[in-house]
Parts: structure tokens; C-alpha cells; sequence
């Protein structure tokens, strides 16, 4: 799934840059080569808005102060491992999600792409063609250790609800 983000705003070259050169070279260690370089400088972007498209239908404008206050995903650094054990381990539990809680009977694999503070994002592969499916969590979390309670949560709710189908 694609995602993207335009940012727009002023860039303006930092005058006081040791800051900026310090924390550079601590990510970026084999900068040391070219940093002091006469023609290297730092740059400060201020940002104005942001406009985010995450696919087909979902996108949106971000304001200046938004994108100032936002706050990286708790799970953002876990989501990769989580998403790959899922689709490696619980298959049938990615089918079960998007069969009963996205409502898509006639599905007959899925996958995971996403995992996020607010829940799951499922690909399924219905009869009628791929179909995109977002699950929520019943309250957000906060931190890595709350997405296998919550992930198996909705699979307790996946199970009760195929239970009453039968």
C-alpha cells in the first residue's frame, strides 16, 4: 500500500549549526568525511502543511500546528515484525479478521499490511477481487506490549462472532 506525504514550507539554512552538526554525525557517522566541507550546510524546513495520501480514498491536509503536535506510533518500530508474524504464524486468524469483522464472507486469503495505535489493516482476496480492510482495536494503545493482547482480543471477537454464525 502506498503511502505519501507532501510538505510544504520555507527552508531557511541554519546559521549556528553545531547543534545540528553534532546530531547529524551521531546518525550519519560517514558524514564526518564532507560535514565541515565549505559548501555543506544545515537547513531548517518550517513547515506549513502537509498533505497525506495513504491510498485509494484515504487522504487528507495536515495543518502547520497538527503536524508540529503529531507524535510518532507507539508501535511504529515493532509494526514490521508484528505484520510478519502475523502472516507467517496466524494466516487463518488474518482470514477469520476480515471473514468476520470486515464483513467479507466470500474472502478467501488475507494478509496484513499494517498495524498501528488504532488497530489493523488487512488485504483480503475475495472472490470479487482484492479488498482492503481496516479493523480498530477497542481502545488505543500506547505502547508495543499491548498489541498481542489486543490482536488476540480481536480474534477472541473474530471466533465469537464466527460461533454465531454457525
Amino acid at each position: 500500500m502506498a503511502q505519501y506525504r507532501d510538505v510544504f514550507g520555507r527552508l531557511s539554512i541554519i546559521e549556528d549549526s553545531a547543534e545540528a552538526r553534532e546530531s547529524y554525525l551521531q546518525k550519519h557517522r560517514h558524514a564526518s568525511f564532507y560535514v565541515d566541507f565549505d559548501d555543506f550546510n544545515f537547513w531548517k524546513l518550517s513547515v506549513e502543511e502537509v498533505r497525506f495520501v495513504g491510498g485509494f480514498g484515504h487522504m487528507s491536509w495536515v495543518t502547520s500546528e497538527e503536524y508540529k503536535s503529531a507524535e510518532v506510533d507507539p508501535l511504529f518500530e515493532a509494526a514490521a515484525g508484528i505484520i510478519a508474524h502475523m502472516n507467517t504464524d496466524h494466516n487463518d486468524a488474518n482470514l477469520l479478521y476480515v471473514q468476520n469483522l470486515a464483513n467479507l464472507q466470500n474472502c478467501e486469503d488475507a494478509s496484513m499490511l499494517g498495524v498501528d495505535r488504532y488497530g489493523v489493516t488487512l488485504r483480503a482476496l475475495t472472490q470479487d477481487g482484492p479488498r482492503m480492510a481496516r479493523i480498530g482495536f477497542a481502545s488505543l494503545l500506547s505502547s508495543p506490549d499491548e498489541a498481542r493482547p489486543a490482536i488476540i482480543a480481536l480474534l477472541d471477537s473474530a471466533k465469537g462472532l464466527e460461533v454465531l454464525d454457525k
